[in-house]
This record gives structure tokens, C-alpha cells and sequence, in this order.
């Protein structure tokens, strides 16, 4: 992937990464919101969560290294 100039990828990124923290903000609010209807405490919602997040986080992390190694970097 070429990449010109580092202003506008700088911007994409930080872009991404509002979205990301955006969308993650947005799911814990579900979880919290789910909890206080059901009346049940938020704190098993919130650890699904948080144990998905991490699966992903843990993925991602293979994948690139992965990646890595078939690139030889």
C-alpha cells in the first residue's frame, strides 16, 4: 500500500480510532442499559464484553504477526 504524505494518513487513523473507541463506548452503554432493565447487575454483560474485546485484540494480534513473518519484517 503506497502511502503519500503522512498528514492524511495520520487523519484516517485518527479517524478509525475514534470510531473504534466510539463503537466500544457504545456497546459497554448497551451493557449498562441492558442491566438497569432487566434489573440484573451490568457486571456479567460487562465482562462478556470485555472477554470479547480481547478475543479480537488477540486475533488481531496473530494476524499481524503472522503477517509479519510471511512479509519477513
Amino acid at each position: 500500500m503506497a502511502v503519500d504524505g503522512g498528514a492524511g494518513l495520520a487523519e484516517g487513523l485518527e479517524r478509525v480510532a475514534a470510531s473504534l473507541r466510539s463503537h466500544r463506548e457504545q456497546e459497554f452503554a448497551r451493557c449498562m442499559k441492558r442491566g438497569g432493565v432487566a434489573g440484573v447487575p451490568a457486571v456479567e454483560a460487562v465482562t462478556r464484553l470485555a472477554a470479547e474485546l480481547r478475543r479480537k485484540r488477540a486475533r488481531a494480534a496473530n494476524t499481524r504477526a503472522r503477517r509479519a513473518a510471511v512479509s519477513g519484517e
